[in-house]
């Protein structure tokens, strides 16, 4: 809605979140200043001091500006459009999302008359987006048979009713008489839900013998009974859920293609009137429950029918909080998202003993067709089953591709508790720590059940089992007793536990933790911790640790660069995954490394609106200026991205890039967990034709040798292949994860602070330049413990 401009000696700006202005076009917060501004709020000097800030556009000694919590933004004319309040934002799995945009947009929908969005949290934790709509799409003629009355002229005749509306009615078995369109009747009608006939005047509006149309010609009172009784036959006919089922299809579709996933509706709930207050705004208290979730009343309500698709339903209920599926219900369109997608995807492969990517949901997406992929899967013999240890998820590669175990100068095994030596002070204190999990490995390696492991190995509590001493001091890694396949299925355990592992880390000298691998995603990228241990003084702070990934990726694609003697400014620059690492990444190489000469946006989880937005970030706020290509998918890579000659990986989707179509000369660095590419494939293709180069994109390589002792407990070695757990021992002294390094490089330097929730690009620098200052490099190309043997160029 355009505002206008400001009046005489009234100055407004239009800013970022870093009080910078934004470009013409581009939403910001409004701001206004001038000899009209007041003084503050009265007897309120704590809101008049959040409100009303410095003015940093004036010279004049006391000038402010009042913020005023209004989104806007400069029309190329100057005038100024208001678009929502600042505040009408809610935070969902990480992301703010302006609830006035969803619903601007929805407002645009040629079927919507009225709509509101909220955030609800029926369930504990679950929060999402519910689109309330009231359309003016109804029903046209809604069957309706019985008898009736038709008087014409004083005479009357019997007919029955056929289909009925608000404006009229249709009636059969009209004998063939003196009769006229236009002519004015009477009928003695029983209207739906009424007990007794009612006479209603009418007029002729069309006549097919042995049909016609009359159309009503009400007072006010007999239209509302006519409306109250349609209510009632759309309501006990099951027409009203009919309706809502095309026009949630329908509102869904519209906005996958003008917004990112996590802006999207888990729900549209269509509504006869919105609720009001007495004074006429509308009543968000008032809106109904999800009943919309409920499928049971549904016509195409598929049960389940055999065992596996019995379990797949119950687990869709669980990680969804629906009361009912059905097996053709798709998982997308029921509101599924990217973390209940991984979520969903753990609990299968716990519960079916499968090894299941999340992938295979994407290709199918419905109950019925995951079930006959799953039954497929299961006589691949995929399985965890401890009785049948060689039955590995992953085959070994090849045998050229050996792993270096030796144990270095540098490593040190430990077989007596590092807890009970810190206990009597033979380790001395750390500075920080890194969380991590139970790899699935572990159990793919041995005849341990997860029971035996957790109780035996780890006493369910969190253990600690490594510590690295480096240049600038020391990191305890501490592991909490959970598998990988876990995380996302009881974040309350997981938040539980980490708060365990951040009490233990405290008391080991920790001032900050960092949360390795996918404990950020499965934590609202640690806001869920925070909560958690809200109030509490005594614990480190934690770090995801992405702005130091970040800075590691972007320092392995400056490394790739200068090995294959090859300049960013020639390349066509591809990234896999627009997440918190991807996007960062993206933001970080425009701002620190010479542009490339093109690049291609490609995210599974982001709609193409979304794409668009960080397009537009890329040009204004980057400067970039070379060409951009967007590429939307749903299920797998589109044909765009295989012509990139550098491709970026950041994705939680697995084997999506398909190694053997990428180009000759391909150079692929990745963040993914798992990766986005087959390692097996891409050595293989790396040792028979040497045409690509690829390695992991986390990794950092120090200036010094970093000391590391390993804690091996007894159990592990007794009862794992020695071959095994030497895999879990570091193969290079120089070589820490980026995500690991963090929590010490927050604890040491004031100027790379830790991060929680989603990342800003002066963060970013930040860590960059200061691991570029302390002479940390990318680590050499490497890939699951594999180190390409490369010449540089």
């Amino acid at each position: 809605m355009p505002i206008g401009r400001p009046i005489r000696n009234v100055q407004t700006y239009v800013l970022d979140r870093s009080k910078q202005p934004v470009p013409i076009g581009v939403p910001g917060e409004l701001y206004i200043g001038g000899d009209g501004l007041a003084r503050g709020y009265l007897n309120q000097p704590d809101l008049t001091e959040e409100k009303f800030i410095p003015n940093p556009f004036s010279n004049k000694p006391g000038s402010r500006l009042y913020k005023t919590g209004d989104k806007a933004r400069y029309l190329p004319d100057g005038n100024i459009e208001f678009i929502g309040r600042i505040d009408n934002q809610v935070k969902i799995r990480g992301f703010r999302i302006e609830l006035g945009e969803v619903e601007a947009l929805l407002a645009q929908h040629p079927d919507v008359l009225q709509t509101v969005v909220i955030c609800r949290e029926d369930t504990l934790g679950n929060k999402r987006l519910v689109a309330y709509v009231v359309s003016n799409l109804i029903l046209e003629r809604i069957p309706y048979h019985s008898e009736c009355e038709l008087e014409i002229d004083g005479n009357s005749i019997k007919l029955h009713t056929e289909n009925i509306s608000n404006g009229g009615v249709a009636l059969v078995g009209m004998p063939t008489l003196t009769i006229t369109e236009g002519q004015h009747v009477r009928l003695h009608l029983l209207l739906p839900g009424e007990s007794e006939p009612s006479w209603l005047p009418g007029t002729v509006a069309w006549l097919r013998p042995p049909q016609v149309g009359v159309s009503f010609n009400l007072t006010f009172s007999e239209q509302a009974k006519v409306d109250q009784s349609i209510t009632y036959q759309l309501d006990t006919q099951g027409l009203w859920k009919t309706l809502q089922r095309a026009l949630s299809g329908s509102l869904r579709n519209y906005l996958k293609q003008k917004l990112p996933e996590h802006m999207l509706p888990s729900a549209f709930v269509l509504m006869k009137a919105l609720p009001l207050t007495p004074n006429g705004k509308i009543n968000h208290r008032a809106l109904p429950a999800l009943e919309s979730f409920d499928k049971e009343g549904e016509d195409n309500f598929v049960a389940p029918r055999t065992p596996t698709e019995t379990k797949l339903a119950a687990i869709w209920v669980e990680v969804l909080g629906l009361k009912k599926v059905g097996i053709n219900d798709n998982f997308f369109e029921l509101g599924g998202h990217s973390l209940q997608a991984v979520s969903l995807i753990s609990k299968i492969s716990a519960q079916m003993n499968l090894k299941v990517s999340v992938k295979l949901l994407f290709s199918y997406p419905t109950i019925a067709e995951l079930a006959k992929a799953l039954n497929q899967l299961s006589t691949q013999n995929t399985s965890f089953a401890p009785e049948k240890p060689q039955a590995k998820i992953e085959e070994p590669m090849t045998a050229s591709l050996t792993k270096n175990t030796d144990i270095s100068p540098f490593f040190q095994l430990e077989q007596r508790s590092l807890l009970s030596l810190f206990a009597v002070g033979k380790i001395a204190p750390v500075d920080s720590a890194a969380l991590g999990y139970i790899p699935l490995s572990l159990l793919q390696g041995s005849s341990l059940t997860r029971n035996q492991i957790l109780q035996s190995c780890y006493d369910n509590m969190p253990m600690w089992d490594a510590v690295m001493e480096t240049k600038w001091g020391r990191i305890a890694g501490l592991t909490l007793p959970i598998f990988e396949d876990e995380l996302y299925s009881d974040p309350q355990k997981l938040v539980q536990m980490t708060v365990e592992a951040l009490e233990m880390a405290g008391r080991l000298g920790a001032k900050t933790v960092s949360l390795t691998g996918l404990i950020p995603s499965a934590t609202d990228y640690g806001h869920a911790i925070l909560k958690a241990v809200s109030g509490r003084t005594d614990l480190p702070t934690i770090t995801t640790g992405h702005a130091t990934t970040c800075s590691a990726v972007v320092l392995t694609i400056k490394k790739i660069l200068l090995l294959s003697n090859r300049s960013l400014e020639q390349e066509k620059v591809g990234f896999i995954g627009l997440g918190s690492i991807g996007l960062n990444t993206l933001r970080l190489m425009l701002k620190c490394l010479p542009h490339p000469e093109s690049i291609i946006l490609c995210d599974v989880y982001s709609k193409l609106e979304s794409i668009q937005n960080i397009q537009r970030e890329i040009i204004l706020d980057l400067g970039f200026r070379g060409s951009i290509q967007i590429a939307t998918s749903t299920s797998e890579l589109p044909p765009e991205i295989y012509d990139a000659t550098f491709i970026i990986g950041a994705t939680n989707v697995p084997d999506i890039l398909d190694i053997y179509r990428v180009k000759p000369g391909t150079l692929i660095v990745d963040d993914s967990g798992p990766h986005c590419f087959s390692p097996k494939q891409a050595i293989n293709r790396f040792e028979e034709q040497k045409d690509i180069l690829f390695t992991e994109g986390g990794v950092l390589q120090a200036s010094h040798p970093i000391k590391t002792v390993i804690y091996l407990p007894e159990f592990i070695k007794n009862n794992l292949n020695e071959t095994l757990w030497k895999e879990y021992l570091p193969t290079n002294s120089l070589h820490i994860m980026g995500c690991v390094l963090s929590s010490l490089l927050s604890t040491r330097f004031d100027y790379m602070e830790p991060t929680v929730g989603l990342l800003n690009l002066e963060t970013c620098v930040q860590h960059y330049q200061g691991l570029e200052k302390l002479g940390f490099q990318a680590a050499d190309l490497h890939c699951e413990g594999y180190v390409l043997p490369f010449e540089p160029k």
